[in-house]
């Protein structure tokens, strides 16, 4: 259908959703282990596969990909903070080669980004980066601290300084 063999199960489209979809609360830590080693197998195999992308034409004609192509095939990493145990990079890494894959024509880099990286004197790195966050709870088991808590437990201390803020409501 794609002019490519080596693709047996079917459209392309669904062949990336299928690589970047995540369950969006694992109900164990077995479960969130087990649907990452999915998801980092199905991904792997399917980068393995030589000479597809996808035709946003083509993906236009379906139900749901009219209005943006990349988001109908392309599944939100947002769920990924609920993995707390899974190697964000390495994930967040195929997922970004599926993109560059399926999208070659977004595979570009920005103009004043290339600007930034040829300019010599960099802001701010000789100091940690800092992050706030901000919250009215972010107790053990609220949304809050669920949904953020995989992200912030993985960031290096030795390059982000994280302050909580807690705002309390009167």
């Amino acid at each position: 259908r794609h002019g490519n063999p080596h693709y047996e199960n079917g459209d392309v489209c669904v062949q990336m959703q299928l690589g970047t979809m995540l369950n969006y609360f694992p109900g164990s830590t077995d479960a969130a282990d087990a649907a990452i080693s999915s998801l980092t197998a199905y991904t792997d195999r399917l980068l393995e596969v030589p000479g597809w992308s996808i035709d946003d034409a083509e993906v236009s004609k379906m139900p749901g990909g009219a209005n943006d192509p990349y988001v109908h095939c392309s599944l939100s990493m947002f769920y990924l903070s609920f993995y707390y145990r899974a190697d964000v990079a390495a994930v967040a890494s195929r997922h970004y080669e599926l993109a560059r894959r399926a999208w070659p024509a977004l595979n570009t880099t920005a103009e004043f980004v290339k600007r930034y990286d040829e300019q010599e004197d960099h802001p701010c790195v000789d100091r940690k980066i800092r992050l706030a966050v901000v919250a009215a709870t972010l107790s053990e088991g609220h949304s809050n601290s669920e949904s953020f808590r995989g992200i912030l437990s993985h960031l290096d201390r030795n390059i982000f300084e994280v302050t909580y803020i807690y705002l309390v409501e009167s």
